[in-house]
């Protein structure tokens, strides 16, 4: 499946339309994320910080604190960024559901078309390693190459 450069940032989502089936499919979107991505519910990754992404909880609060199918919702319907959250991709077992990759068009030497022909054959790979097209996300964030 291959979308579109997204349009808003997180910031813009309450104003901007193409923002609205976010919020609008909030709760099938945590549902999914919850029964088909999520391999760990005892840490997440809380990407608001300044400097650095920050496990959460923090370990004292471990075992105690859990991720939620209401942290997902408020995630997918967010209009800051602090309600976004991350998975871990790697059970404690050391398996997963999915993987990710992020391409990053960093510096002047960086060559957009290289990259992207570095993603589309990383795609064609995973269908021929048999995973079915509709498994397979391919987008770009920014549209300079990364």
């Amino acid at each position: 499946m291959i979308l579109p450069q997204p349009k808003a940032s997180v910031n813009e989502r309450s104003d901007n339309a193409d923002a609205r089936p976010w919020v609008q499919h909030s709760e099938a979107l945590a549902d999914f994320t919850e029964q088909m991505l999520t391999v760990r519910h005892e840490v997440f990754v809380d990407p608001s910080g300044q400097t650095q992404r920050i496990t959460r909880p923090r370990i004292k609060a471990r075992g105690r604190v859990y991720l939620t199918n209401a942290d997902l919702r408020k995630h997918f319907a967010a209009t800051t960024t602090n309600a976004l959250i991350g998975l871990h991709s790697t059970s404690r077992a050391n398996t997963c559901l999915w993987t990710a990759i992020d391409v990053d068009a960093l510096g002047p030497q960086a060559d957009p078309v290289k990259n992207e022909q570095a993603a589309c054959g990383w795609y064609d790979s995973l269908l021929d390693f048999g995973i079915p097209s509709e498994a397979i996300l391919l987008t770009s964030s920014n549209g300079s190459g990364g």
